[in-house]
């Protein structure tokens, strides 16, 4: 009821959402065959979300498995209750998570960078092998790429709003990536490395 002409989607972002779509499929195809080798970390994985599953769990601020935060185990535990106990369960939610990164990617580099940057990006990362091989896997890296674009995005946001309560956007995603896979921690060095180098010229921020 409240679409508006003036909210018409453009051009550059129908053809980023289908560049997603071709993400997801190339994600989603065999899935349950492509990695042919269902790893034992993966597996470790899903144990820990069945957990989730069957009730012998419900913190998700402890630990699971292999001292990793527990609230990736909870959600990768939805994929399991709807999807079933399955290799493909385990590695859905992956999958997904590459494909929204693809479109985090276009909507990032866009407005940082430009329609035409922001289109190459997605494509290039929705054909990037080694990032659909770990979109295919149903551990928690995958999801370091998605909190990073979103990062990113949140402090060119911020960046460019003059309202300073935007920067809880990229606070929240800071502190969120610290649930996740260690690369997260990274974060914490490279936000101030990041504001470092826009103030040093802040007509174009990083």
């Amino acid at each position: 009821a409240g679409w508006h002409p003036a909210h018409r989607l453009s051009a550059p972002t129908w053809i980023a959402a289908a560049i997603g779509l071709v993400a997801l499929g190339l994600r989603l195809v065999a899935l349950d065959r492509i990695p042919t080798i269902f790893s034992g970390n993966e597996a470790g994985v899903g144990l820990s979300a069945l957990e989730f599953v069957r009730g012998t769990r419900s913190n998700l601020f402890d630990l699971g498995w292999w001292s990793f935060p527990s609230l990736y185990f909870y959600l990768q535990s939805w994929p399991l209750r709807l999807l079933g106990a399955s290799v493909f369960g385990i590695r859905f939610s992956s999958s997904l998570i590459g494909a929204l990164t693809v479109v985090a990617t276009y909507a990032y580099a866009r407005r940082a960078f430009g329609r035409a940057t922001g289109l190459l990006s997605a494509a290039f990362l929705a054909f990037s092998g080694f990032h659909i091989h770990f979109s295919r896997l149903g551990l928690n890296n995958i999801w370091e790429s998605l909190l990073a674009v979103l990062l990113a995005g949140g402090l060119v946001y911020a960046w460019k709003t003059p309202d300073p309560r935007r920067f809880l956007i990229p606070g929240l995603v800071l502190g969120l990536a610290q649930y996740f896979y260690v690369g997260g921690r990274m974060f914490l060095v490279l936000v101030p490395v990041w504001v470092i180098l826009a103030c040093s010229d802040r007509r174009h921020p990083m």
